[in-house]
């Protein structure tokens, strides 16, 4: 294993580390670790919580930050916007027109990306391309076998999506010139390509885009569309904000492992644009921060319950009981019902990361991450190159991710990397004075 570095493939977010820019967090981590003394017994840091990983507290003390647009402590994080979500999206829509000839919006129909399709067909922009894959497996020798489980329900998907798409945008198919666009699946790294781009530290999350070793950031050089404007750009439902408890505050923060920040479809000198996290209107970000925590403190009142750690990090996943309530105050739509859930979600990671391989669960398996289970024979035996690339994943994981990078950042249960976070910013109080 080398340990060259020349990253290529990361855009918009990046790692501050000690003062220092990267744009791969094994890098930001080997940087960090250089600076501990591995044999000293004062080397433990002391936590300001018990459970708090080292990457957590040195967030909290300025030394490790994981950066994205919009996110800064430029504006009073706790002072809600005075407009509405909806006028600050029509803000960055029309801020979008007059930037770009061609808009292209990465499509699902789930509640990030129709949500935005929805505000440029009501401000009635024109030329609007949906960009969208099919729900498929990843492409691999043959991949029936490896897909008999989720074939019926993908293809299902499919047909409803394009059914709803044609029918709630015929107006905009017919009278603005939009269209719809069908990309095929991605052709996943082969095995020296998959080196290569851990030795080069390519991308920005290990976690994401390295430990599954098929990660929607890899494409072996396929251009997946043309643009056609002279400055084009593509549109992406990146991120909702994440709430968490902390000191008596409703806090927004992101970690750096909580989504794929790779992206594979947009063709070199196409602009990035995430709509929910971005530096041209970041007041986008702050008022949905403000929905969600406003919400959540409500429910709990409502129940009359005190609010937990515990439970308001729950409140973010995507099968929590109360995640349609949410999604509804932070003014999110989705194209069908079915889009609106948790199951549709799911399958768009098992089209994204399941195959080629099939996985067993292991006994011992309690949060269902497909990723920790045991590879089926069948795969052993039919899916070399994916195998393989699980052999040399592990490999550089022990050669090198240990050997450089302090113990105290490894997750080692399950041979990872702990997330990275962003800055912490205080939202709403999670009790008021007269709520006690």
């Amino acid at each position: 294993m080398t340990e060259e570095s020349n990253q290529t493939r990361n855009i918009n977010a990046h790692i501050l580390a000690m003062g220092k820019k990267f744009n791969s967090d094994i890098e930001a981590l080997t940087h960090v670790s250089k600076h501990f003394k591995s044999k000293t017994k004062g080397n433990k840091a002391k936590l300001d919580g018990r459970d708090m990983t080292l990457q957590h507290y040195m967030t909290s003390k300025g030394m490790l930050e994981f950066v994205i647009p919009g996110v800064t402590d430029d504006h009073d994080w706790s002072v809600e916007p005075t407009e509405t979500i909806e006028q600050l999206c029509d803000r960055l829509c029309e801020v979008i027109e007059q930037t770009y000839d061609e808009i292209i919006i990465g499509y699902s129909g789930g509640t990030d990306s129709e949500t935005i399709a929805q505000y440029f067909l009501r401000r009635g922009t024109r030329n609007v391309t949906l960009l969208k894959r099919p729900q498929d497996l990843w492409p691999g020798h043959d991949i029936d076998n490896a897909k008999h489980f989720f074939n019926g329900t993908l293809q299902w998907a499919d047909k409803i999506t394009a059914e709803a798409i044609k029918t709630k945008y015929s107006y905009a198919f017919k009278n603005l010139g939009w269209k719809m666009q069908y990309v095929k699946h991605l052709k996943p790294y082969d095995e020296a390509e998959y080196e290569k781009s851990l030795a080069n530290r390519e991308f920005l999350c290990y976690e994401c885009d390295y430990n599954n070793v098929n990660s929607w950031a890899q494409n072996s050089g396929q251009t997946m569309f043309n643009t056609k404007g002279k400055k084009s750009c593509f549109i992406e439902g990146l991120e909702k904000p994440i709430i968490i408890l902390h000191k008596g505050w409703y806090k927004f923060h992101m970690n750096h492992d909580s989504q794929w920040w790779g992206q594979p479809f947009a063709p070199p000198g196409t602009d990035r644009i995430w709509f929910w996290l971005n530096s041209l209107v970041p007041d986008v970000i702050r008022k949905l921060a403000h929905l969600k925590a406003k919400e959540i403190k409500k429910i709990f009142k409502e129940k009359g319950i005190a609010p937990t750690a515990d439970e308001v990090k729950r409140m973010n996943d995507n099968s929590h009981p109360t995640r349609m309530r949410i999604l509804r105050a932070m003014r999110m739509t989705a194209l069908t019902p079915f889009h609106y859930t948790g199951y549709a979600t799911h399958i768009e990671c098992i089209s994204t990361h399941f195959g080629p391989l099939e996985f067993i669960p292991t006994a011992q398996e309690k949060d269902f991450d497909w990723k920790n289970w045991e590879i089926s024979l069948r795969s052993q035996l039919e899916h070399r190159q994916a195998v393989n690339k699980n052999l040399i994943r592990d490999r550089f994981y022990d050669e090198i991710i240990t050997k450089k990078i302090h113990h105290r950042f490894l997750n080692k249960e399950h041979r990872t990397l702990y997330g990275i976070s962003s800055k912490l910013f205080p939202v709403i109080p999670a009790i008021e004075s007269d709520d006690s």
